[in-house]
Formats: C-alpha cells, structure tokens, sequence
C-alpha cells in the first residue's frame, strides 16, 4: 500500500501535524497505514563556502553552479528524510514546511538533492491550530504552483552569497546585503546627531470662534500653506503686531461631514512598528513573541504576513475568533456591544481579496490562556485592535475656518 510523506519545517510542527491527522509516533518520525510524517531542522542543506584562505580563487567568484552540501551537525537528519522520500511505498511528498519562500526553499533543497522525481504536493498551512492543520491537509495543491517560491529564494541567497563571497574579500572585511546597508544609516544617523546645531524659532498663532466654538490656529505661510517660523524674534513680534492691528478681511466659516476609518489589520511590519512604538520592543523580540504565539500557544495566525487584509469569505472565523474574544472578561463588554447593534458585518477594508496573497492579515484565534506577561501585551494590542479595526465607518462634522488678513 502506498503512502504520503509529509515533511515539516520543524519537529514540533511535525508533532502537531500527526496529532492533528491522528498518526502514531514510530520510530524517529509518525507513521500509519496511510501517512508517514518526518521535518527538517531549519536548513538542512547551504550553499558551499569556499575556503577563506584559498590563494588560489581568483575574483570575482561566479560559479555556474552553486553546489549544496549538508548544513554541519544536520547530515543525520537529512539522511532520514532522503530515506524516507526513497522508500518504495512512499508515492507521494508533501511540502509541510513554514509557507514562505525560506520554507519552500528548506524543502526543496532536500528533496531535489535527493535526485527524487517523485509527485509533489504542498500543505499551506495558515494556522497552526487542529482545524488549521486539517484544513491545510485536505486542501493541498500541486508542487509545481509553489515553484516560483522557491526560485525567488534561491535567487535571492545566491546574490547574497556572490555579494558576501566577492564583496567581504575585497573588503577584507564582512559584507552582507542586509549588513551592510543597515550599519550604514546608523552612521548617517550617528553623524546627523553629531553635527546637528539646534537653533531657536518662533510661531505666531491665535484663538479664533467658530460655530462650534473655539480653536488654536497658527500663521501659515501664503505660498506652501506651512506653519511659518521665524528666525529672529523681533520679526516676529513686529508680524503679530501688525495681524493684530489689521481687521479680517476674509473668513470661511463651515460645517462638513467626515469619515474616519478604523485602521488596517497589522501586517508584520506595522505590528513589529506598534510594539516598538508602545513597548519599546526590538523588531525580533517582537518576531520571536509573534511566532510563540502562533506555535506554541496557536494564538495568532501566521506572523511574517506581507499583507493587511483578509479573505472575503473569512467572516464566518471572525465571528467565531470575536466569539472566543466575548468569553474574557476584557473584551465582554465591546463584544457584547458590537453583537446587539449588529455591527459585525463585511467592510472592504478588513475582507478585500485584492490585498492578500500567499498570507493575509495577522489577527488573533481567539485562543488565548498561560501567556507570560511579554507575550500578552502585543497579543492584547492585536485582539483589541482587531475588534475596533472591523467597526463601521466613524461619521463626525469638522468645522473649519480660515482668516486672512494682509499685511
């Protein structure tokens, strides 16, 4: 009897698949009559690097082939993954790893290293809860779709090697596309501060009465419609005592109705920017709680999402995810609001398939229980967030006035 070969990015994942699928642990992986399931450790396989200290390389290294070989510490592991995919009765592979181009390029490695030509088919998993894991199985598609992935971070860890291998010889020193930018703008910000000589201004402004009552203004310039700023001080004063001296010679006084829409859902840079913003949490710090909470805990969906939207047919798990959410005792009462004046309902800022891919939004699960206190702030953000960012449109007026007077 044939049987699927299921390998994850990592053991754990590979754990929860099995619990998910009800396959048994035997041996170093999860087997039954119908599955085996086995993952890697990360990269199991990189790129080749030659010797630091060969004279005989010659600049610039550009190999016609970029040659694989075993990552240290992980030849075992690979050599029961290329068991497995080699095994008779195993008629068909599935990618189970991580769904993004580092995921499809972990599992392709390993599989094309192995020579196998055997049929591919790939689980994308969105959601590492039971469901999402059942989900994802019995909605596999064709390896072959996924292909552009997986080429997209081949070519991107090539032109990083060529970048690395040439550039930091040259150099003498380290280079890194990522590195080397990036340690760049902290030496312009550094020499910014540095020679940065702060100097004194003043603005002119005002207290002026409109319908609504009062309001602070201040003195544009005519041209740009910028806060004007002064230099000098006596300038200054000598301009406000003119405006002072002078009578309107024009005002606009008007009512108008305005929108004010929620914001969008987080992706995983707007969520790694609030946390830093609110908790002073680094960008990986943020990461890594992110990712906890989506493996560990499957409390968030995946993290390293691109994309601030979710798909048109999602609101039937939003209700379910804003159900868990109404059984705290923190979100009862919004929950209970947003419930009795029907306000759940389908917004094209929050489901619009025009602005997912691959992955959509990061929005919690509504399973949240035995978080450390670290993880429950951003968690918190992204739930209580989420309940304002599927509200209706907010309706308000804006009262506006404008004065001119001339000089």
């Amino acid at each position: 009897m044939s049987k699927i070969l299921i390998i994850a990015e990592k053991p754990n994942v590979a754990a929860e698949i099995a619990a998910a699928l009800g396959v048994p642990r035997k041996a170093n992986s999860y087997e039954n009559n119908e599955l085996i399931i086995s993952n890697c450790l990360g990269h199991l396989l990189n790129i080749v690097v030659p010797e630091w200290r060969n004279k005989n390389l010659e600049l610039p290294l550009i190999p016609d082939i970029f040659p694989l070989e075993p990552s240290k510490g992980k030849e075992e592991q690979y050599n029961l993954l290329a068991k497995l995919i080699n095994r008779a009765d195993v008629s068909i592979v599935v990618n189970a790893c991580d769904a993004d181009r580092e995921g499809e390029s972990i599992f392709r490695r390993v599989f094309d290293y192995t020579g196998s030509t055997k049929p591919v088919k790939r689980m994308w998993i969105q959601s590492t809860t039971k469901q999402g894991y059942i989900q994802a199985f019995q909605n596999m598609k064709d390896g072959v779709e996924y292909r552009n992935l997986y080429d997209a971070a081949q070519s991107r860890a090539e032109a990083d090697w060529l970048l690395g291998m040439n550039g930091s010889r040259v150099l003498q020193s380290q280079v890194g596309r990522v590195m080397t930018p990036t340690l760049a703008m902290v030496v312009d910000r550094f020499l910014e501060n540095k020679n940065f000589k702060s100097s004194d201004y003043w603005e002119i402004g005002g207290i002026f009465q409109v319908k609504a009552g009062q309001y602070e203004a201040r003195l544009l310039n005519s041209d740009d419609d910028k806060i004007a700023k002064f230099n000098d001080k006596e300038k200054a004063q000598d301009v406000l005592k003119i405006l002072q001296s002078q009578s309107l010679f024009s005002v606009e006084d008007e009512c108008k109705q305005s929108l004010s829409y929620a914001p969008y859902l987080f992706d995983s840079t707007e969520l790694q920017k609030q946390a830093n913003k609110k908790f002073k949490y680094s960008a990986d710090k943020t990461l890594s709680i992110m990712q906890s909470l989506y493996e560990k805990y499957k409390a968030m969906t995946y993290p390293r999402s691109d994309f601030n939207a979710l798909p048109e047919d999602y609101l039937p798990t939003i209700n379910e995810t804003i159900n868990h959410l109404g059984s705290l005792t923190e979100y009862q009462h919004i929950v209970s609001e947003m419930k009795h004046n029907q306000l759940i309902q389908q917004n094209k800022r929050v489901f619009d398939n025009s602005r997912i891919d691959s992955h959509y939004a990061i929005v919690p699960t509504g399973f949240i229980k035995d978080t450390s206190w670290e993880e429950e702030i951003p968690l918190s953000k992204i739930s209580s967030d989420e309940l304002k960012q599927i509200l209706p449109t907010e309706e308000y007026n804006v009262f506006n006035m404008i004065v001119l007077r001339t000089l």
